[in-house]
């Protein structure tokens, strides 16, 4: 095995000391270059055979622990995921309550700063006294009733604001973001697949796309 591999690194080696001094000047050169990736492709194939019974080893080693991982760990997953689901429901519901009760609160006191301004201005119709005048505006201006306390029935520990989002109109999404109506990084929210990229200039016979830097290159396949 020492000897299978010592052989190997000799020949990536010497392809790779070869391939560091090649020069490509005219058509015999590029000749040779095409001898040589034939070559390369050869040495490739040798350490890929070298190595390919390890690691099919390793690999099914890998597989079958796995496997038993997943057989224990699955039930454990599934019995968190159910419970977390039921105190979700539980936790969102003591907040739908909560909020019911503030905005009650919120009714209640500013039903009362109603009527404490129609109080305050009719005080202010009756009167022609400028310092009581000053004195009730400022009054009527600076209404302001203390909202009742409210608090969860029973308290939510240990749980953070989420979202379940689904995306229905990729477009809608895109258009939003270019307008600055949902601001996020548009590198952090999409992923660009240059092969379709790639796909769509071959397709459509185009040499430019907009937002991006299109160079012409070639995909050498040595056969």
């Amino acid at each position: 095995m020492n000897n299978e591999l010592a052989a190997v690194e000799r020949e990536v080696a010497s392809v790779t000391s070869v391939a560091e001094g090649m020069v490509i000047r005219n058509t015999n050169d590029a000749i040779v270059a095409v001898d040589f990736l034939r070559n390369v492709n050869a040495a490739k194939k040798k350490v890929e055979e070298f190595f390919a019974p390890q690691l099919g080893s390793a690999y099914a080693t890998w597989q079958t622990i796995l496997a038993q991982k997943k057989q224990y760990i699955s039930p454990l997953e599934a019995a968190e995921k159910l419970v977390k689901g039921k105190k979700t429901e539980f936790d969102l519901e003591q907040l739908r309550i909560v909020e019911c009760e503030w905005q009650r609160a919120e009714e209640k006191a500013r039903l009362e700063e109603e009527k404490l301004a129609v109080k305050i201005q009719k005080k202010i119709d009756r009167t022609d006294d400028e310092e009581k005048l000053a004195i009730l505006q400022e009054r009527l201006e600076t209404i302001s009733v203390p909202r009742d306390m409210v608090e969860s029935p029973v308290k939510v520990n240990a749980t953070q604001k989420s979202f379940d989002v689904t995306v229905i109109d990729i477009m809608d999404l895109m258009e939003a973001v270019v307008k600055g109506e949902v601001n996020v990084d548009p590198d952090l929210l999409f992923e660009v697949k240059i092969k379709v990229l790639k796909d769509y200039l071959k397709l459509s016979g185009k040499t430019s796309i907009p937002g991006c830097s299109v160079k012409k290159t070639l995909i050498q396949r040595i056969r």
